[in-house]
């Protein structure tokens, strides 16, 4: 097999799987990565900013709050503003004075209804998800997964 250069079919399928795990290894390391939206070229290309909008799209997703902002929330609010992505306002446990350009809300006021809440932090757990899940009553998803799928679509595509 190795004399000739050809691989069966059966383990050209293990090196692709392979392929892919690792690709999908680096991917989650790079979103985890403090500097993942200044050195993303698919993130923060229009192409990867249309895959975001398609993939808030499919999950039926019009509207959303941003929660946290932190650093990383605040960089994700950048690029969402800098792609003309809008959302509908920021919940954070600080509340209103923290921001005077977004209508900041706590989980403790009333606020209203989104189709689903981003969430913009290094840490996010069932916990907060629930609490969040709970005050809202909408999807919850991590900023992060959502890299990670247009980083693995672009790479795939």
């Amino acid at each position: 097999i190795l004399a000739t250069g050809n691989i069966p079919e059966g383990e050209e399928l293990l090196e692709k799987e392979i392929e892919k795990r690792q690709l999908s290894y680096s991917v989650k390391h790079f979103v985890h990565s403090a500097d993942w939206l200044s050195t993303s070229k698919e993130w923060s290309t229009e192409y990867g900013s249309d895959l975001l909008k398609n993939i808030l799209k499919e999950k039926n997703i019009k509207t959303f709050a941003v929660y946290g902002y932190g650093n990383r929330g605040k960089q994700f609010v950048n690029f969402l503003e800098a792609k003309k992505i809008s959302f509908a306002y920021i919940i954070d446990r600080r509340g209103q004075s923290i921001s005077e350009k977004f209508k900041v809300f706590t989980l403790e006021e009333r606020m209203p209804q989104v189709d689903a809440v981003i969430v913009a932090m290094d840490n996010v757990n069932m916990q907060l998800k629930k609490e969040i899940s709970d005050a809202l009553g909408c999807m919850v998803l991590a900023e992060k997964d959502l890299i990670e799928e247009v980083v693995r679509r672009t790479a795939y595509k």
